[in-house]
């Protein structure tokens, strides 16, 4: 039965189809555009937010804050904490917080290696340098040991000879010449000892010279700090920021006399046996040898701090903290 409208009138046929279709298809067709928007607004939704007032942001350390100055990631850490104090505790990291983790974490990786190399190439030369002091010290031990035999021979044994000269008058005079003789021969063996004490001089031939760019001096094979290393013995220690490290670490060599603070002719030529290599011209004693392996480890020890600092900088990218619900 055809249904009338209010003047009672049949109502168009146009406006029967619609009112049909909408009594008969509103649960297929309504749901559609309804569900479209919903998904518009739930992928807005997660875009990150800006941090909310509740939110903390990690407050790194002096040690990773330097870390951080010297690889250049502060924008990279601000960018990383900002993403992630503003996003939820209970959505996954996005896209972009992952590719900025990954940006920090590779720059870190990379400098520790190159942190490792220097590293190596520093006990490749100590290395080096022991074996070669080794041998001098190995000759040096043997020439004493002919001198105090010789020492031992002239003073005891024609000593024994001088006292037997002494039983006869005729004797006497030749006696007292030996015992002069045995006596002076004795004393010149020891001063000869004394001064071989220091041991003889040797080149270090090819070897890397680790010292040379703390000094100024031309690097040799393989010697080579990397800038971000280099930047850490340049800057200052928080705790002392008047000196950067490698100030410190000359005033530490002068104060226990392996250089010396002037430039003078003997000062400048102690720097050149300690960062010398591959030159036949310059040579080393023990004792050179000696404050050269002392100093390698220094520096060793110094920029080995610097791991330090890089596990410190990884540690507080993991501290920022996302938003919790309200």
């Amino acid at each position: 039965m055809t249904q009338l409208n209010r003047t009672g009138c049949k109502p168009p046929l146009y406006f029967t189809s619609i009112t049909a279709i909408h009594s008969r298809r509103w649960r297929v067709l309504v749901p559609l555009p309804l569900m479209l928007a919903m998904a518009v607004f739930s992928l807005r939704g997660q875009q990150p937010q800006p941090a909310s007032p509740g939110s903390t942001m990690p407050t790194l350390g002096p040690d990773a804050v330097e870390a951080a100055d010297i690889l250049r990631l502060r924008d990279a850490l601000d960018r990383l904490f900002r993403l992630q104090s503003g996003r939820a505790c209970s959505e996954a990291p996005g896209l972009e917080e992952f590719q900025v983790r990954q940006e920090i974490g590779q720059r870190v990786e990379t400098v520790a290696l190159d942190l490792d190399g220097a590293l190596g190439e520093i006990a490749s030369e100590q290395s080096k340098l022991s074996n070669l002091r080794a041998g001098l010290q190995a000759r040096r031990d043997r020439t004493q040991g002919y001198l105090n035999a010789a020492a031992l021979i002239t003073g005891s044994g024609i000593g024994i000879a001088v006292n037997a000269t002494q039983l006869k008058d005729s004797t006497a005079t030749a006696g007292d010449i030996l015992g002069i003789a045995s006596g002076a021969a004795s004393t010149l063996l020891s001063v000869i000892a004394i001064k071989k004490q220091n041991g003889p001089s040797e080149s270090v031939g090819a070897i890397p010279n680790m010292l040379g760019p703390l000094f100024d001096r031309e690097p040799a094979l393989h010697t080579y700090y990397p800038p971000e290393v280099m930047a850490y013995l340049q800057s200052s220690v928080a705790t002392n920021p008047s000196s950067s490290r490698l100030a410190q670490l000359k005033a530490s060599w002068m104060e226990a006399g392996q250089i010396t603070g002037s430039g003078d002719t003997k000062g400048v030529q102690k720097v050149d046996r300690l960062a010398t290599s591959a030159h036949p011209e310059v040579k080393l004693t023990i004792s050179d040898m000696t404050d050269r392996l002392a100093m390698l480890g220094d520096v060793a020890g110094r920029i080995s701090l610097m791991k330090r600092d890089l596990a410190a900088l990884m540690r507080a990218v993991g501290t920022a903290k996302c938003r919790t619900a309200p």
